[in-house]
């Protein structure tokens, strides 16, 4: 496991103007074989498989955690609630640049899991990294997607969670937000969206789940590009002043290289 062990804790409550995670008016999603359910110590979070033996999530959700209170939960998580099963953690992998910047929103916030045997189905689910191209901005305009089991709900107090896998689409935005007198640009780690229907979001218990590419012309996934970070609220879905009211996801593509790294040296032959 990498990471700075002076680095201090991410805040456990998600208040006002606190940095907090879900998909609020998100509609039931099709099946999405590659979304895994991390269970933790304390709630859970959403994963991604890429392959046979490692899935993705955020790095904030397993940062000083033990792998004896991780598993992850493969299933399909609609309404056919087909049975599902699931596979312990073996070891995390958490890029050293992990850690918190400016008003403590965390920088670089992608881990890498590896499970504790192969998941037998791995080679359906798996979903593949999208590469970096020449620019970030060849993806604007590019219909995203995420997914996840979170609260349906942005009041803290009364969590509402589903039954079912739920989904936003959304499109990638060049600024964190506006209002500023000169915008900030969003960084290259972080994936700022603008989520296709007003209000929609991320929030609690979603961090860590993909943010997906659609293929060209078509809904269906074709790449990961990120996993949910978080979002800045203030007591309402959607905060104008951050990500133009969208969510902040951690770029995989940053990371990419590091992510091929692990596999290579963790997988047995």
């Amino acid at each position: 496991m990498q990471y700075d062990s002076t680095l201090r804790k991410i805040p456990a409550k998600c208040t006002n103007n606190k940095w907090i995670q879900l998909i609020v008016k998100g509609v039931s999603s099709p099946l999405r074989h590659f979304y895994a359910k991390l269970k933790l110590k304390e709630g859970f979070c959403g994963a991604a498989i890429i392959s046979q033996r490692f899935a993705v999530t955020a790095a904030h959700c397993v940062f000083q955690a033990r792998t004896s209170d991780m598993t992850l939960r493969i299933g399909d998580f609609t309404q056919n609630n087909q049975p599902g099963y699931t596979v312990g953690v073996e070891d995390y992998f958490i890029p050293t640049m992990f850690g918190f910047g400016f008003e403590d929103l965390p920088a670089h916030d992608v881990a890498v899991l590896k499970t504790s045997r192969p998941m037998k189905d791995a080679f359906l689910r798996a979903l593949p990294i999208c590469r970096r191209l020449t620019s970030i901005y060849s993806w604007f305009n590019t219909t995203l997607a995420s997914c996840g089991l979170g609260s349906t709900s942005p009041d803290e107090d009364k969590k509402v969670y589903p039954n079912v896998l739920q989904e936003m689409l959304f499109t990638q935005t060049t600024f964190e937000g506006v209002g500023y007198v000169e915008p900030v640009k969003c960084r290259g780690d972080q994936i700022c969206t603008i989520p296709f229907i007003d209000g929609g979001n991320i929030c609690y218990m979603d961090d860590g789940s993909p943010l997906f590419k659609m293929a060209c012309g078509t809904m269906q996934p074709e790449c990961l590009y990120g996993v949910a970070s978080y979002f800045r609220s203030n007591n309402r879905s959607s905060d104008d002043n951050y990500c133009n009211g969208g969510s902040y996801f951690a770029s995989v593509v940053y990371v990419s290289e590091w992510i091929d790294e692990i596999e290579i040296s963790e997988t047995e032959f």
